[in-house]
């Protein structure tokens, strides 16, 4: 993704300044991409220490990132709750039918 920032900030700047600040560009361009590098290996530099941690301490920080990477959605949330909602209507009103649970559940 960052890739494609970096391509899209060059055909902005390419454009909107001209080829004559060409110089220009390619020097901002090199300034953003040695930025995105350093991140990049703060990152592997993290990786490096955790792998150091005790298999307890690992495991607390991997479900720690995993906690911050699932943020609720409300929308998500609304629209699953519609569509529970649009279903069991549907069923009350016979227009979707039922399946047994031992159906589901039974070995094939």
């Amino acid at each position: 993704m960052a890739t494609c920032s970096l391509l899209y900030l060059i055909v902005f700047n390419l454009s909107f300044y001209g080829v004559a600040r060409l110089s220009a560009v390619c020097t901002l361009t090199q300034v953003i991409f040695r930025k995105y590098l350093r991140c990049l290996m703060r990152s592997e530099d993290v990786l490096k220490q955790a792998i150091k941690l005790s298999p307890d301490e690992r495991f607390m920080v991997i479900e720690e990132l995993i906690k911050s990477l699932d943020e609720p959605d409300g929308a998500l949330d609304t629209m699953w709750a519609k569509e529970a909602e649009d279903r069991l209507k549907a069923y009350r009103e016979g227009k979707l039918e039922g399946i047994d649970m031992e159906d589901i559940f039974k070995d094939e």
